[in-house]
């Protein structure tokens, strides 16, 4: 069972941020965590118009000026009860992220995400999709936060591996103290399946259910005590949806007003990621809504 002791949000300043720490802040407060703002800043290296000393002067300004509003955040959420720390890092901002939140035994790193387009987002991406795809610490990616944010219903999208397992064990944890709702779905190629069988009457009904009866198998063994003993975790809504998965399962989230959308993710790198990506990441620009990734058992960056 997984616990959320201690969570940490990434912040920039900018708006898409202010709604990570909004969320951060709320599923602090709903688990009795500790909540960890970290802002890192970039150092530029020297070069032919700037000297070292200068480059180091820059960077202790910028710490120090990142510090000054890092304790402005925190501190109308310490009034409010929160344990709140305020950390400024320097370095890369995803490398910084996920070593904070290794070192401090983070449960869950919560961030915003801003959109670049075009050959920009190909060559470079963003903290956020670097993040989906390099940290071992389950993430949460804000998108669509409004300044109040409830955890009513957290959707989450089976694909039957080990790590979608784990994304159902934190979602339901998640959910937990809130009382949420949860509906686990899985995307079937139903158009496969029936021409490489009899297109009988009611044989895509007969696919659908069969897909559903998968999906409790896969749930029923997770329904069980939780850690904390609040009783059972209550029976989810099971949904067979049509591939492809990366444009029915955030559809069909945003329609059901989920709060969160859940999903495994095996993480890639490099030319593959760029050219390929996966499932998660692709779920990642389609949703509208905060995006929770989790990887396998054991995975592991380099940081």
């Amino acid at each position: 069972m997984p616990t959320i002791a201690t969570v940490l949000a990434g912040t920039d300043f900018s708006s898409p941020s202010n709604g990570a720490l909004r969320l951060a802040a709320e599923i602090a407060r709903g688990h009795e965590a500790r909540l960890v703002i970290a802002h890192v800043v970039e150092g530029a290296p020297p070069g032919p118009y700037l000297a070292r000393g200068d480059v180091e002067a820059a960077l202790r300004s910028a710490v120090e000026k990142a510090r000054g509003r890092l304790e402005r955040l925190a501190h109308p959420l310490s009034r409010s009860g929160l344990a709140v720390d305020a950390v400024v890092l320097t370095g890369k901002p995803f490398v910084e992220l996920i070593r904070a939140a290794r070192g401090r035994r983070a449960g869950l790193i919560v961030v915003g995400t801003r959109a670049l387009r075009g050959l920009k987002r190909v060559l470079l991406g963003s903290t956020a999709e670097r993040l989906a795809r390099k940290s071992p610490i389950p993430l949460l990616v804000a998108k669509g936060v409004g300044r109040k944010f409830a955890l009513r219903r957290v959707f989450v999208g089976i694909d039957f591996s080990e790590c979608s397992g784990r994304a159902l064990d934190l979602a339901f944890e998640l959910g937990r103290p809130f009382g949420a709702e949860t509906i686990v779905a899985h995307a079937v190629d139903f158009g496969t399946l029936l021409e490489s069988g009899t297109r009988a009457p009611g044989m895509h009904r007969r696919i659908r259910k069969e897909a559903v009866a998968h999906l409790d198998d896969f749930v029923q063994p997770r329904l069980r005590d939780d850690a904390g003993g609040s009783g059972e975790r209550g029976t989810p809504e099971l949904v067979a949806l049509p591939v492809p998965a990366a444009k029915t399962i955030p559809a069909y989230a945003e329609s059901k007003k989920a709060s969160i959308l859940a999903l495994g993710s095996v993480g890639r790198s490099g030319v593959q990621a760029v050219l390929v990506g996966n499932t998660a990441e692709r779920i990642l620009r389609e949703a509208s809504m905060p995006v929770l990734i989790v990887k396998p058992e054991g995975f592991a960056y380099p940081v």
